[in-house]
């Protein structure tokens, strides 16, 4: 669950005046693209340290999370709440889960039904409905009898359930299913574009990825095809490029005019690209020389300047010059995020800094 879902930040200090001078002291020594405090383990249980790994929140929860718009998910005798930065709890460790808060709401979950809960605490949506998704662009899907719907963060209903499928808003629209066809509507519940598709994907710059008889295009915000149905696979728009598969042949990224640029060329574009030799797995840059050597079992995209790499059933973490700056001794590892990385070992999660400092004890 914890290589999943990431954590972060901050503090149980009863002297407010030595509180007041801990939160000084990390705001001063931290560097503003690093978390403020980090979710220590120590043996089994779960709080908060700093980066010195001096313990600011008492390893007491189950688990910890990062903290989302100043409120931190935790779990406590396999329930789950929130605690603001102060180590105060907020929301009760009561519900059988929790979403991280988005627009100054979190969803919920008891007894199988889902509402959701405000940064006060207080629950704005009882817990009533079969499922729901988090706040985007100002709406929250909402499932109910089977259909689907929305809600504002007062926990009104701007769109009734009257749909079998419905995905969050992007670009202000949301593709939903009625009657085994897709479409979009806006946020007035309006159609915008008519239900006529196999399967729809949410807009991105722009576009939106559709299924037609079997095979993917692209329409524009007001429903015009402007890439024809004839990929057999489509991901959404990204920096200007869409990947897409064509009959197995063509591999690779179209721009918006529909030209297809082949994948090799693609990720040439990239400071260095993941190449495969003799089994083996290492990185080439733009000239197309050797960088880093093939000698990895598996490597992963460079995040923060680091890279995870496999070797010997191991993972560790190398720089752009390939050096390995974290050997490979974890069971696993995901990528680095604000400074930290999620790790195991021996069969325990915890995180690690860029310099390998390990925030857990055992």
């Amino acid at each position: 669950m914890r290589n999943e879902i990431i954590k972060i930040e901050n503090t149980l200090v009863t002297n407010s005046a030595t509180k007041h001078g801990l939160l000084e002291k990390i705001k001063n020594e931290i560097k503003p693209s690093e978390p403020l405090l980090i979710p220590y383990r120590k043996g089994d249980m779960w709080g908060f340290c700093d980066k010195d790994k001096n313990i600011v929140i008492p390893c007491i929860y189950d688990d910890t999370y990062f903290f989302r718009e100043g409120l931190a998910k935790v779990q406590l005798n396999g329930k789950y709440g929130f605690i603001n930065k102060l180590g105060e709890t907020i929301i009760p460790c009561i519900y059988d889960d929790t979403w991280g808060f988005s627009e100054g709401v979190t969803v919920i979950k008891l007894n199988g039904k889902y509402g959701f809960a405000n940064k006060s605490g207080k629950v704005v949506v009882p817990c009533t409905y079969d499922s729901a998704d988090g706040v985007c662009e100002g709406l929250a899907m909402i499932e109910l009898n089977g259909k689907h719907g929305f809600i504002n963060k007062s926990g009104e209903v701007t769109i009734p359930c009257i749909y079998d499928f419905a995905d969050y808003f992007s670009e202000g629209l949301a593709q939903i299913e009625l009657n085994g066809k897709w479409g979009f509507i806006n946020k007035s519940g309006e159609l915008a574009i008519s239900c006529i598709y196999d399967y729809a994907v949410d807009f991105s710059e722009g576009l939106a990825a559709v299924a037609l008889n079997d095979k993917w295009g692209f329409i524009n915000k007001v429903g015009e095809l402007v890439i024809p149905c004839i990929y057999d696979s489509a991901s959404n728009f990204r920096e200007g490029f869409a990947r897409v598969i064509l009959e197995c042949i063509q591999d690779g990224y179209i721009n918006k005019s529909g030209e297809f640029i082949s994948k090799y060329a693609r990720n040439l574009e990239k400071e260095l690209v993941k190449i495969k030799l003799n089994g083996k797995w290492g990185f080439r840059n733009k000239s197309r020389e050797l960088d880093i050597p093939c000698i990895f079992d598996e490597v992963w995209d460079f995040r923060e300047a680091l890279a995870s790499v496999k070797l010997n059933s191991k993972y560790g973490f190398i720089n752009k010059s390939g050096e390995l700056v974290i050997p490979c001794i974890y069971d696993n590892a995901n990528h680095f995020r604000e400074g930290l990385a999620s790790v195991k070992l021996n069969g325990k999660d915890g995180y690690i800094s860029k310099e390998g400092v390990q925030y857990w004890e055992d």
